[in-house]
């Protein structure tokens, strides 16, 4: 008799220690899988909403766009309702801006609809891109959002927010939750250094 070889499939752990040469704990690094335990079907429907999306440019390679749906309710407890998450070109990456702006008001009303931010890029090239947005989400409400200091320092009070019990993961079926649940314990807390070379 012969053994049947099947291929070796990597999951973001093991590729992390076997071909980066860089292992974690199994339970995460700076964001624990245990953090991500509090689960709901929906947010309160009247949280202050934000929609907020970091960028990149490149279709199928470089870094990915990311927009994150973020709900607050009057008690603090904050709630991720939905994620957007892909490599798509600038042109393309747009429309499914609008397209995701379109959604969230349709979903929660002219009352609830989330304020939109798109974080700030540099440079010049950066300001024709944010004009592109400008005119990709005309009839939102959207603000360029400038940030500073590296991700990880901005990551570590999410972490602590993760870490008091005061995030819930909204589980409806309309976004990739144990993708996202994967990236927060792949983030590796050690300043300039990551374990994927992605940090959307």
């Amino acid at each position: 008799s012969h053994r049947i070889l099947r291929p070796y499939r990597a999951n973001a752990y093991s590729y992390a220690g076997q071909f980066m040469q860089s292992p974690v704990p199994l339970g995460g690094g700076m964001f624990k899988i245990t953090y991500f335990n509090n689960r709901k079907k929906a947010a309160p429907f009247d949280c202050k909403r934000i929609r907020f999306w970091d960028r990149a440019s490149t279709a199928d390679g470089g870094c990915y766009s990311a927009g994150v749906l973020l709900g607050r309710d009057k008690n603090d407890s904050y709630y991720i309702e939905h994620v957007v998450h892909g490599q798509w070109e600038p042109t393309e990456r747009n429309q499914i801006m609008r397209a995701t702006a379109l959604r969230d008001r349709s979903k929660y009303g002219p009352n609830h609809e989330p304020f939109i931010a798109v974080e700030a890029e540099g440079g010049s090239s950066g300001r024709d891109a944010w004009l592109g947005v400008v005119k990709s989400l005309q009839g939102f409400h959207v603000k360029e959002a400038k940030v500073t200091g590296a991700k990880d320092t901005r990551a570590e009070p999410w972490s602590t927010q993760l870490a008091a019990g005061n995030v819930h993961l909204v589980e409806d079926g309309t976004w990739d939750v144990n993708g996202y649940i994967e990236e927060h314990c792949n983030f590796r807390p050690v300043p300039g250094k990551r374990l994927g070379k992605w940090k959307d």
